[in-house]
């Protein structure tokens, strides 16, 4: 037996679904949560609404993947609702075909299609939210059959115990919801720094270039620094729709040589070891992967502390710094004063890469997931 595998290779299989493996945070843990499921031998389908062309992630070959085969941007609220209508029968049909007991569905749009694409299939299901449902509604229709038909599933997992507590506890039946953060490990090291043009000293950030994002912030913010760091630059990591505007906004702060645009990079493991600090300027956010795995990488952090996430990852001042949300001048006094003390910086990272060691890693998460597993089949359906 080899040493990968546990008592998982004797585990139900279990079917992984998502729109697409576009570049995210909830594609990275559904990629990782597949990855270490079948190494350790428990039979894996990943499926996908949308072609895998579409992919960034690779998954491991041994994963069985399906595809059904949409076309257009899986991002777009419309497109996605379009290809649901057209993807139902294909995906039952997929979900039967899998033949696996278990479901885990990723992302609230994606959670309602599985749930009612398995009506009355033999399978339990797992709605997995990934993001914070208190910060923003996603429409009257989405909000009622969210309600509505989470009570459906099997459970429904979220990221931290406020969202637990202030949302999900209030129309599910107790028990059925449950915290579980992401599983985190650093990156793995693609061999080298990435093909893209990297300045000596530079800060990064990653994340799509969207408004929620809070990437003209953070811009702003390194503007108000810029002067005192002449030799620092800042590196943007992701790609979106608001990339022009991000570069237009550089230029205007005469920084459209040193706020470096590079799109999404595979192996941006060295880019994040190799940063003076890593920066989280996000208006909302769930459970943050790029500033966990900055955090796993050894790097000092700095983020918002927006209303889920970041304040269960970081202890401020111990190994990370917490800003005030939307607070432009404390985040440049934050990044100004780790850039001007490099010590007091390795000593965030070092703490850093202890504390998601020590709490997220991929054996402690995946732990519980295979307990909550073992009692979803366990349990009744609702």
């Amino acid at each position: 037996m080899s040493a990968e595998r546990d008592t998982s290779s004797t585990a139900p299989g279990v079917t992984l679904v998502v729109s697409a493996l576009v570049c995210g945070g909830a594609e990275r843990v559904l990629a990782n949560m597949a990855a270490y499921w079948v190494r350790r031998g428990r039979p894996v389908t990943v499926i996908t609404l949308f072609s895998r062309e579409r992919d960034f992630f690779r998954l491991d070959e041994r994963i069985k993947r399906v595809d059904l085969g949409l076309r257009g941007n899986p991002r777009q609220s419309r497109t996605l609702a379009v290809g649901a209508l057209r993807s139902f029968r294909p995906l039952r049909r997929a979900l039967r075909g899998a033949g696996h007991p278990l479901v885990i569905s990723f992302l609230t749009r994606t959670n309602l299609l599985v749930l009612m694409a398995a009506w009355r299939l033999p399978v339990k299901i797992i709605a997995s939210e990934h993001t914070d449902p208190r910060a923003r509604s996603m429409g009257r229709l989405v909000e009622m059959l969210r309600r509505r038909l989470y009570r459906r599933a099997a459970a429904v997992t979220v990221l931290t115990p406020s969202v637990k507590t202030e949302w999900a506890d209030r129309f599910l039946a107790p028990g059925r919801a449950v915290v579980l953060p992401n599983p985190v490990q650093a990156p793995e090291d693609a061999g080298g720094m990435p093909p893209i043009r990297v300045p000596a000293r530079y800060l990064v950030t990653m994340g799509r270039l969207v408004p929620d994002k809070g990437h003209l912030p953070l811009i702003e913010a390194f503007a108000a620094i810029a002067d005192r760091f002449p030799d620092v630059s800042l590196l943007i990591l992701g790609e979106g729709p608001e990339r022009e505007t991000l570069e237009r906004r550089a230029a205007e702060r005469g920084l459209g040589d040193r706020v470096l645009l590079p799109g999404a990079v595979r192996g941006a493991s060295s880019l994040l070891r190799g940063a003076a600090a890593f920066v989280l300027s996000s208006r909302r956010e769930g459970f943050p992967m790029a500033l966990a795995e900055a955090m796993s990488s050894g790097t000092p952090c700095i983020s918002f502390d927006c209303a889920s996430g970041p304040a269960e990852m970081i202890r401020d001042g111990e190994d990370g710094i917490l800003v005030p949300p939307g607070d432009t001048q404390e985040l440049a006094r934050a990044m100004a004063d780790l850039l001007a003390d490099p010590e007091r910086a390795a000593v965030l990272g070092a703490n850093a890469k202890r504390n998601i060691r020590d709490r997220f890693a991929p054996d402690i998460i995946m732990g519980q997931w295979d307990a909550l597993l073992r009692k979803c089949l366990e349990r009744e359906r609702p």
